[in-house]
């Protein structure tokens, strides 16, 4: 602050800079958490016959959001 109690053109400058950087972090935030909210209630399902019976009874042959589930193995080379 300068002598009379006053904030500088800098200082300022810097609080508004801060407060907008905060401003779009917790706007990112709240966006992927509203994401992760809509996948928890995601349907689970296994890549083998499962998979192919929801995908032919569902409308379009699209299912907006599931999670798959599947043990990966590493193969030896």
């Amino acid at each position: 602050m300068e002598g009379g109690g006053r904030p500088s053109a800098l200082q300022a400058a810097l609080l508004a800079a801060g407060t907008g950087l905060t401003a779009l972090f917790y706007s990112v935030y709240r966006q992927q958490a509203r994401l992760t909210r809509g996948l928890q209630g995601a349907r689970r399902l296994r890549l083998d016959g499962e998979l192919r019976a929801v995908l032919l009874e569902a409308p379009g042959r699209c299912v907006p959001y599931a999670v798959i589930e599947e043990k990966c193995s590493w193969a030896e080379i």
